[in-house]
C-alpha cells in the first residue's frame, strides 16, 4: 500500500506541485484538497526491452505480443521494499520513491550477495 509509503500529512516534505500524490488513490481534489483531482498515474517498468530489431539481437513487437497473449508467461506477485527516495531532472523536480525486490532470505552480512533464485 503506496499509502503507507507516502509522506501525505507533510511531515518530511514541505509541499507537492498541483499533482501531488500520483498513486495510492491520488488526490482527491477540492475540498478535500487543493491538489487537482486525479486517480493513480504512476508508473512501474516491469520489463525493459533494449531494441525491436532482430538484427541488434532484439525482438519484434509483434512476437512479443504473441507470446504475452498465449497465456505462457505469469508475472507473479513480486514483493519490493522502498530503497531510496530521489528528484529527477524535470523542472519542477518529481519526487521519485525506487525499489527493490524483497530477497526471501535476506543476507544484511554481505550486500553483494546475489537475491536468492
Amino acid at each position: 500500500d503506496l499509502n503507507e509509503v507516502q509522506d501525505r500529512d507533510y511531515n518530511y516534505l514541505l509541499a507537492t506541485d498541483d499533482n501531488g500524490w500520483l498513486v495510492g488513490g491520488g488526490e482527491p481534489g477540492p475540498p478535500r484538497s487543493y491538489k487537482l483531482a486525479a486517480a493513480d498515474s504512476a508508473h512501474v517498468e516491469i520489463m525493459r526491452i533494449g531494441t525491436y530489431d532482430r538484427e541488434w539481437g532484439g525482438i519484434t513487437v509483434e512476437d512479443i505480443l504473441t507470446v504475452l497473449r498465449s497465456g505462457t508467461i505469469l508475472i507473479p506477485q513480486i514483493e519490493v521494499l522502498p530503497t531510496a527516495v530521489v528528484a529527477n531532472w524535470n523542472e519542477p523536480p518529481e519526487l521519485e520513491i525506487r525499489f527493490d525486490m524483497e530477497p526471501s532470505v535476506p543476507n544484511f552480512d554481505d550486500c553483494t550477495a546475489p537475491l536468492p533464485e
